[in-house]
């Protein structure tokens, strides 16, 4: 994270605009899809249909969050695809929305950290 203020315990990235779903944040944001528009808009439709929600045009791309086990916030990075063994950061809002906030402190990803942030209703990002 480059952009706006670091703490501490936590970077932010500022929000430039909210959105219902990812397809109106990816719009918004003017983000280039010709190079397979036919596989982005597929991907985004998929993601909306398997637990994609609200989502945030930001200084540093289009952010959404993702309902499945647990509450995450992924970043959409269309044409790239890849597993990751990136520790979580719990995520969360600053008090006027304005900006997502990242913990520095990580968590291993593993199921007992997965259980205690569904227990105490954490949000989580991956790098």
């Amino acid at each position: 994270m480059t952009e706006t203020r670091k703490a501490d315990y936590f970077t932010s990235i500022k929000i430039i605009s909210k959105h219902d779903s990812l397809s109106e944040a990816v719009k918004a944001s003017g983000m280039d899809l010709s190079y397979n528009l036919k596989d982005a808009q597929s991907d985004i439709r998929h993601t909306e249909r398997t637990g994609g929600g609200k989502a945030f045009v930001t200084s540093e791309g289009v952010f959404y969050y993702y309902e499945c086990d647990i509450s995450l916030l992924n970043k959409f990075t269309p044409f790239i695809s890849c597993i990751s063994c990136s520790p979580f950061s719990v995520v969360w809002m600053n008090e006027d929305e304005t900006e997502i906030r990242f913990s520095v402190r990580q968590l291993k990803k593993c199921k007992e950290t997965r259980l205690f942030a569904k227990k105490n209703e954490f949000r989580l990002y991956s790098r």
